[in-house]
């Protein structure tokens, strides 16, 4: 997904359209039945504007299911001052339902 605007930080406005942000997401599931997915957001420097995007923050979200239940884990990094990533958040959830949602496919039968 893309997002564009006149007003592009570092930059004085010129009347034109400007991508200011680039979110790319990325799903995959592994032969184990793992999901994976990793999202990047790329970002104009607003001390170089004229340097094109670069990734500002990485998003990877992890789904693990077995038959004890689901594990998930979000992990979520920001580019700092120094160009480094580093770990902003890490939020983990279990889930012991492995039957949240039972879905009926034909109507039971009346009795006659």
């Amino acid at each position: 997904m893309e997002t564009y605007s006149v007003d592009t930080p570092g930059s004085a406005p010129d009347g034109g359209l400007h991508l200011v942000e680039r979110a790319t997401t990325v799903q995959h599931t592994s032969s184990t039945g793992q999901q994976t997915t990793e999202q990047q957001v790329e970002q104009p420097n607003p001390g170089d504007p004229g340097s094109g995007l670069r990734v500002t923050i990485l998003t990877n979200d992890t789904v693990n299911s077995g038959p004890s239940g689901a594990q998930a884990t979000r992990t979520i990094q920001a580019r700092d001052a120094n160009g480094s990533f580093g770990v902003v958040s890490v939020d983990t959830a279990k889930s012991d339902n492995l039957h949240a949602i039972q879905v009926q496919i034909a109507p039971s039968e009346k009795p006659k």
